[in-house]
This record gives C-alpha cells, structure tokens and sequence, in this order.
C-alpha cells in the first residue's frame, strides 16, 4: 500500500479507475476523513507527464468550484512517490450500485435525481466561461446514505468552453469518454451543454430500464437503438418520457438546447415543482415501482471510461457536430 506524507493514512479503498485509484484516507491533525484521488503509478514507479497534467487541472477546476453537489478540494499532495488530491468525502453510494438489485427506481425517485442533476448542471453551464462536464453516467453520481441528496464525483473529463468561440471546449486528446454515455460529438472532443444534456438523458434512461446503452456511434450509424423505456416503464409519467427522448437524439440541434428546457419538460421548473411529485400523477401506478426488471444487467455502467478513437465518427452523419 503506498506511503502517503504526514498526516494522512490510508484507510480503505473506494475506487479505481483507469488512471486513479480513490481511497478513505485519516487526516492524524485534524481528526477528520478524505477522499484521496491518486494518480497509479507504471511499472516502473512513474507518472506520465499527460496524467500528472490531468490530475493537477482536475484539482484547478475543483478549486474554482462552489456548490454543494461538487466535493470540495482540500489540497494537493505532490512527492515523489505519491500525486493526489485530497478532497472532502462522500458517505454514500453510486447510483448505479443502488440500482443493480431487482427493482427500478420510482418515478418520484428518478424526478429527484434528474432536478439535483439539472441545478449542477445549470449552474455548471452558466459560470464564466461555462464548464462542460462530458462525464455523467450512474457510476459518477452519489447518494448521500443519510439525506436523499446527490454529488457529482470525478472531474477527470470536465472542461471549460473555448472563451474565443464559446461554442464548445478545447481539447487536447480525442476521445476520452466512456461509452454509452457519451454524445455522439464528444468523439471529437466539440463538446458543449448539448453533450451533458445527452448524457443526463442517458443516464435517466438506464436508471429507469436497468439496460446499459449502446453507443451512440452505432445508434448513429443505425446499427443498435436504446431499449423501448415507454414498453419497459409504462408506469413513469409521459413527461419524463418525453424528456428523455428529447435529450437522447443523436443529432444535439434536436435535442433541448439547455438545462432550463429539460426543466420544463420534466415540469421541475417551478420553485415547489419537486415536492408536488410526492404526490404521484395519474399516469404512475405505485406498485409497477416494485415491480422486477427482466434480464437486468449486473451493472449500468458496463463501459468504463477509455480513450476511443474519433474516425469511426468521422463516418457517422457529418451534420451532428454542428
């Protein structure tokens, strides 16, 4: 287990990923807990110069952020032995370890995550320059175990529009993404709210069915289409159906064009708007919710973040990066 400099300890592990592992870490001086994203090192012991840049503007945009679903940075450990950074914890679970047993989540329960996930959204999108998260999926969405509120954990993909265009975010490398999740356009790295908003669709979608989503290459290219929610869930409301369709087209001109739409579709864009879906419409039959999903897949997020290759889009339709 590697050493961490005074006055941290390592507890426990919380996760892995491909370039970091996350773990529970005691702070000896102040008595308290962290989450420790550090960088794994090669075979060799190093750290490549791209992942050591990758953490440090992982920890310059948490430090430039405020808001109560977005963990706070602590501060930076940097030796020779150990790159990471040190950030307020999270007591609870991924949603998609909430969701892997046999029931699907209520409507009322998708309708509180999707306004948690819009207020982070739009207060992502409207800071100066506005900053595009390009990672939402369940795997990255906490519950708090003791409060139904959520976090958004992982700022690895997260970037900042392009201040001379406003039109979409820079990009160094192509295709850091995690399948499924990940909007036709961001295989170009031409990402912008559009693409968060495609993947909040996404993610609502496999909330709700239990499947992991296909590709958007392929549902582009025509050769695979997203389980039929409206068959699987007739219980939800025709709103939040229509929502996620809407978010979900591949084309991102056709999709809503920011937060505020999605909230008003979702009709979560009045002040008491999500306290009035505690009491179940018409259309949402309390008892399909502890209704078993057939054939449910052990997990959502099946895909794990990778570098993909961007040709194959350059093949898809020509329009949908526009």
């Amino acid at each position: 287990m590697t050493d961490l400099p005074p006055p941290y300890r390592l507890v426990r592990p919380l996760g892995r990923g491909g370039m970091a592992t996350v773990h529970l870490a005691w702070n000896e001086d102040l008595g308290c807990a962290f989450a420790l994203k550090m960088l794994v090192p090669d075979t060799h012991g190093r750290f490549t110069t791209a992942a050591i840049t990758r953490l440090r503007e992982e920890g310059d945009m948490l430090a430039s952020l405020r808001h109560p679903a977005i963990p706070r940075l602590h501060e930076r450990l940097e030796t020779d032995a150990v790159k990471a950074l040190v950030m307020e914890p999270i007591d609870g679970e991924t949603l998609d370890t909430i969701t892997r047993g046999d029931s699907p989540p209520a409507a009322v329960t998708l309708l509180h995550w999707a306004a948690q996930l819009c207020d982070v959204l739009t207060y992502l999108h409207t800071l100066s320059p506005p900053v595009i998260y390009r990672d939402l999926k369940p795997g990255n969405i906490m519950e708090n175990r003791t409060e139904p509120r959520i976090s958004l954990i992982d700022f690895g993909n997260a970037k900042r529009l392009d201040p001379s265009s406003r039109r979409s975010t820079q990009t160094t490398a192509r295709g850091v993404l995690t399948r499924g999740f990940a909007a036709v356009e961001q295989y170009l790295g031409g990402t912008d709210a559009r693409s968060d908003i495609y993947a909040l669709g996404i993610t609502l979608h496999a909330l709700a069915s239990g499947h992991s989503p296909p590709e958007a290459l392929a549902i582009a290219n025509g050769k695979a289409s997203l389980a039929d929610l409206r068959t699987l869930r007739p219980d939800l409301p025709s709103r939040l159906h229509d929502a996620i369709e809407a978010m979900t087209q591949i084309d991102r001109r056709l999709r809503p064009q920011d937060v505020g739409e999605v909230l008003a579709m979702l009709a979560l864009d009045k002040p008491d708007a999500l306290t009035a879906t505690e009491a179940l419409a018409p259309d949402m039959p309390p008892t399909h919710a502890d209704a078993p999903l057939t054939a449910r897949p052990p997990a959502l997020d099946a895909h794990p973040t990778e570098a993909v290759e961007s040709a194959a889009y350059d093949r898809a339709h020509p329009a949908l990066g526009q």
